[in-house]
């Protein structure tokens, strides 16, 4: 609806941020965030509460965690909670690094698009990957919202959702089920 209204994705005023380097001293993140949910998100979903740029602890959510049970982190981004008590979190990804000798990355290099942590019950537990959290992103240079890792096929799927590492690929492997989750689910 917002690409009805707006116009091509890569015009809007936020589109501007695919590739601008992290440490760009003229980038706000906040405002960055704060504009493209304000302006091209909500207007379009039935929002019951906005808490803005935040971090999830200062709003008494627990964080996320793998399916292992390890705890990932607190969340933090720009949050809503939507009327059906989904919380919503969503920061700017980075792509490209500067490299470790081992090949991890060790610093980003760039921003690029828009990540989306969906928790479906919101503040109830257990706020673990692919089980009622799920990645969503929004990419500017392809002009689409999809689940993060989109490109994998659902035998990469099968294997990989229940692990830590695949976690957050449990939220496409239920779309290409047709939005079913059928009995070879991970989590049954």
């Amino acid at each position: 609806m917002a690409q009805v209204k707006e116009g091509d994705p890569t015009t809007w005023d936020v589109a501007g941020i695919y590739r601008t380097p992290v440490d760009d001293p003229n980038f706000d993140r906040e405002e960055t965030l704060e504009k493209f949910m304000t302006k091209y998100l909500m207007p379009y979903i039935k929002v019951s509460k906005v808490y803005g740029v935040t971090i999830g602890s200062y709003i008494n959510y627990d964080g996320f965690y793998y399916p292992s049970g390890r705890y990932i982190g607190n969340a933090s981004g720009y949050c809503i909670l939507l009327s059906n008590n989904v919380l919503l979190f969503t920061s700017i990804g980075t792509s490209g690094c500067v490299t470790n000798p081992d090949g991890s990355c060790a610093t980003p290099v760039t921003f690029g698009n828009f990540i989306f942590y969906v928790d479906i019950n919101g503040f109830s537990k257990p706020n673990t990957y692919g089980k009622d959290v799920f990645m969503l992103e929004f990419n500017l240079t392809n002009k689409q919202l999809g689940f993060y890792h989109r490109g994998q096929g659902k035998n990469t799927l099968l294997r990989d959702c229940g692990t830590d590492g695949g976690s957050t690929l449990c939220g496409r492997l239920i779309y290409i089920d047709g939005w079913q989750i059928k009995d070879d689910y991970p989590w049954f």
